[in-house]
């Protein structure tokens, strides 16, 4: 069923055909497909871009090629656009924390073996210290002999 709109002068308005209710799915998507070309923009979406963490242009374009073919017009693609942006900066900022994090306690950890070993066998000068280093030295080497490798690397 269609119906032609009228404009305040009494002029035709161009109109649009709705699907009827036997409608296939192919006539279905043509309607929308038409009605989507209407309001997607030609040369692709402009995002507006963060300055909260590293931005993959590429990935961007690319999502602005599948919200095209989805119909979207700009403001739906700018707010989906938001939104993966958002969850995806609250995942960086997550990201970046538990990597700061994970540093901190390492860098702790090594400070009190550093600090335990001080103890037990004297500062990094004395002889008991010296002679530690070079047991661990000799223990690293017959361990890389027999293929095990314990440098920070190859973790």
């Amino acid at each position: 069923m269609s119906e032609r709109l009228h404009g305040e002068d009494g002029q035709q308005e161009p109109f649009v055909t709705l699907p009827g209710e036997a409608a296939s799915p192919d006539e279905i998507e043509t309607f929308f497909g038409k009605l989507a070309s209407r309001w997607t923009p030609k040369d692709g979406y402009q995002f507006k871009l963060p300055e909260t963490f590293p931005y993959d242009q590429a990935f961007a374009e690319e999502v602005g090629g599948w919200f095209k073919e989805a119909g979207l017009p700009p403001s739906a693609a700018q707010k989906l656009h938001d939104c993966w942006l958002n969850k995806m900066s609250d995942h960086h900022a997550e990201q970046q924390d538990a990597a700061s994090a994970a540093t901190a306690a390492q860098a702790e950890a090594v400070h009190r073996a550093h600090e335990s070993l001080v103890r037990e066998y004297g500062g990094e000068g004395s002889d008991g210290y010296q002679n530690l280093v070079a047991r661990a030295d000799r223990a690293l080497t017959g361990l890389k002999s027999a293929g095990v490798d314990l440098s920070e690397r190859a973790l």
